[in-house]
C-alpha cells in the first residue's frame, strides 16, 4: 500500500485491503481534510472506539495472545493503539491536533519501535514477534510516517499558529539536556530555536530565532518539565511575560519577532531528588 492517508485499498489499486477505511474510521475527515476539528466529540469518540477495538479480545492482539504469554487489558491498551499498518492511521495525527501528547508518543513511539530494526529502517507494519537485525523489505511508507510525527512534535503549524516542542518527551528535558533544531521550514519561513534544561536550579530557557517570510498570528513554546512542575513565571527578552499557562506548559508570543529568549522559572528545589529507577517511566 502507498502512505495511504485516508484512501481505501481499491483506491489505490490494493483490493486485499477493502477494509482499510476501517482501520482509519472517519479520522481522515479532521486530518488531513479538516472538515471537523481534532477535538470534536465525534473524533473523540471515533479514536477511542478504535484504541478499545485494538486492545479487545477480538482485535489485534490475539494473534499476540497466541505467540506470546497473554498481558493485561491495560499492558495491551498502552502497547497498542488500533492499527494494522501506521502509515495508513490517523490515530498519532488526531491525538497532537487534540493536544493530547502523552496519547500521541505512545501511538508514535510504540509503533515505531516495533517496526525499527537494527539498521535504522521500518517494516510496513508491527514485526515485534519476528524482529530481525536487517530489514529485508523497508518501506518508504512507514518511514513517512515516522517522519510527518517526528517533525511535528518538534515543529508544527496548526492554520494560522505554530507550535515549538509541542510533543517532546520529557525526558528531553532532565538537568542539563537540550533540545535544538536549525533551519526547519515552516510555510512561515524557516524556524531555529534551542531549548536548555537547568532543572535542578529551577529554570528552562528556549531561545527562538522567529521565522520572519510570513509571521504567524501566534507561536506556542511549550516546556514538558521532566517531573511535570508548574511554571512559576517567564521573562521574555528579559521583561516579565504574564501570558503563560501552567497547566498547558505553554508560553504563547505575540507581538516579537527575529531571536526572541523565553525564561521559564519552576522556583529552586529545596533538595536534589533521588533519581527514579528508568522502569518507572
Amino acid at each position: 500500500m502507498a502512505y495511504a492517508r485516508g484512501l481505501t485499498g481499491p483506491e489505490l489499486g490494493a483490493p486485499q485491503f477493502p477494509d482499510c477505511d476501517i482501520w482509519d474510521g472517519a479520522l481522515a475527515m479532521a486530518e488531513p481534510f479538516g472538515a471537523l476539528d481534532a477535538k470534536d466529540c465525534r473524533m473523540v469518540d471515533t479514536l477511542g472506539a478504535m484504541e478499545e477495538m485494538g486492545a479487545s479480545n477480538g482485535g489485534f492482539f490475539r494473534y499476540q495472545r497466541q505467540q506470546r504469554a497473554a498481558l493485561s487489558m491495560d499492558d495491551e491498551l498502552f502497547w497498542r493503539s488500533y492499527i494494522s499498518l501506521p502509515k495508513a492511521s490517523h490515530n498519532a495525527n488526531i491525538f497532537l491536533l487534540q493536544d493530547d501528547v502523552p496519547n500521541f508518543l505512545r501511538s508514535w513511539m510504540n509503533s515505531y519501535a516495533c517496526m525499527v530494526c537494527a539498521d535504522g529502517k521500518l517494516w510496513e507494519g508491527w514485526e515485534q514477534w519476528k524482529f530481525s537485525p536487517q530489514c529485508t523489505a523497508p518501506d518508504n511508507g512507514s518511514a513517512g510516517w515516522f517522519l510527518e510525527n517526528f517533525r511535528n512534535l518538534l515543529v508544527m503549524e496548526d492554520g494560522r499558529s505554530l507550535w515549538v516542542a509541542r510533543a517532546t518527551p520529557r525526558v528531553w528535558l532532565e538537568q542539563g539536556k537540550k533540545i535544538a533544531v536549525q533551519n526547519a521550514p515552516t510555510c512561515f519561513g524557516t524556524l531555529a530555536y534551542e531549548i536548555v534544561s537547568d532543572v535542578d536550579h529551577g529554570k528552562i530557557t528556549a531561545t527562538i530565532q522567529m521565522p520572519g517570510r510570513n509571521p504567524p498570528t501566534s507561536v506556542f513554546v511549550r516546556f514538558r518539565h521532566p517531573k511535570a512542575a508548574p511554571m512559576k513565571s517567564v521573562t521574555v527578552n528579559g521583561q516579565a511575560w504574564k501570558d503563560f499557562d501552567p497547566a498547558k506548559e505553554v508560553v504563547p508570543l505575540h507581538d516579537v519577532s527575529g531571536t526572541v529568549k523565553v525564561d521559564v522559572g519552576y522556583g529552586q528545589l529545596r533538595r536534589k531528588q533521588a533519581k527514579e529507577p528508568s522502569w518507572v517511566h
